[in-house]
């Protein structure tokens, strides 16, 4: 079994890799080695799974906007690769980000998954044009799109998640199969299953608005690696749209650093949460979990008020589900509940 974690496809996209690279932390900690381990089965060991982490896929995009970040103090201006598909366009300039920030191909509209260019037509007029969403010449053009096919045959991938990051300080949206505008009768069970893991992936509730592109964000799209992921490799796959802590994709990390890192740290939990829905465990909702801690904890003032014996138990189990929130609605508080009864 193998998990692809990858970030940075639009290469003005950071808070993408720094939820990366906060998942391989997390997930490399010895609780979460010591969870895996447990979700095995006795006769695999840890090696038996794999994590593949995929950083940089757009590595020159993501370079020219650090060097015009420095040189000009633009903010991420450049989401596409390099390709220099402008024709009335100077290699130059090409390069220049604040000047053709749309020139390239965009990498995410670049896979064989129901992808029509006729579809692109509106935003872009011609393959040789300038947009922001053109899906190239054809499928897998591009070595960033071939890159995420090999790696995926390579690693036999079976699950992954795709970190990007929105212009808006709005809801984090986790997204799942189908992003084609072709209609695709998904399995009942199986879209149950997404949306179930889906939730589960929640940091907290409330946090992510879980669904299809375009039940969640009300748009459609050709030729995403999601779908190619999905429909011709069977993987199940999430992305992760992190809402922006400055109004922009690309924010500046002296004022933002801390809210950053807060955030990133917040979204590795999904895919420790992935990992382990991986490995077997039971999907489990924060919303269910929340609920019946609060309605335990009404029980247990309204029954204070008669027993003054109650208020260590009750301390006792607020320590409890701070601690593990699998104890709020499990084994711990049912037998809490039979020796107060």
């Amino acid at each position: 079994r193998a998990v692809l974690f990858q970030s940075l496809v639009h290469g003005n996209e950071p808070l993408g890799l720094l939820a990366l690279l906060h998942t391989a932390a997390a997930l490399s900690a010895g609780s979460s080695l010591h969870r895996m381990k447990k979700l095995l089965d006795t006769s695999q060991d840890i090696s038996s799974l794999e994590l593949v982490f995929f950083p940089v896929v757009n590595v020159d995009a993501y370079q020219l906007n650090l060097n015009a970040f420095k040189r000009y103090g633009e903010y991420g201006c450049r989401r596409t690769n390099m390709r220099n598909i402008c024709p009335t366009v100077a290699e130059d300039e090409a390069g220049s980000c604040p000047y053709i920030p749309d020139q390239g191909i965009d990498i995410n509209r670049n896979f064989p998954a129901d992808l029509k260019l006729s579809d692109f037509e509106v935003e872009c007029p011609a393959p040789s044009e300038c947009c922001s969403v053109n899906p190239g010449p054809g499928a897998f053009s591009e070595p960033e799109t071939r890159a995420i096919r090999d790696t995926v045959h390579k690693f036999h991938v079976s699950a992954a998640i795709s970190f990007h990051s929105q212009a808006f300080e709005r809801q984090s949206i986790l997204l799942y199969p189908y992003a084609s505008p072709v209609e695709h009768d998904m399995d009942l069970q199986e879209k149950e299953r997404f949306q179930s893991w889906g939730r589960a992936m929640e940091p907290r509730t409330g946090i992510y608005s879980v669904g299809d592109p375009f039940g969640a964000l009300g748009y459609r799209a050709s030729g995403t690696a999601m779908d190619w992921m999905y429909s011709s490799e069977n993987v199940t796959v999430f992305v992760l749209e992190s809402a922006s802590p400055c109004g922009n994709r690309w924010c500046d990390v002296k004022k933002y650093g801390s809210r950053m890192k807060s955030s990133a740290r917040m979204y590795a939990r999904s895919g420790v949460i992935l990992v382990e829905l991986v490995l077997g465990a039971p999907p489990q909702s924060h919303f269910w979990s929340a609920t019946a801690a609060f309605l335990i904890v009404l029980a247990l003032l309204a029954a204070w008020l008669s027993d003054g014996r109650i208020h260590g138990l009750l301390l006792r189990l607020i320590r409890s589900a701070t601690r593990n929130r699998d104890d709020v609605s499990g084994k711990h508080v049912r037998i809490e509940m039979q020796r107060m009864l």
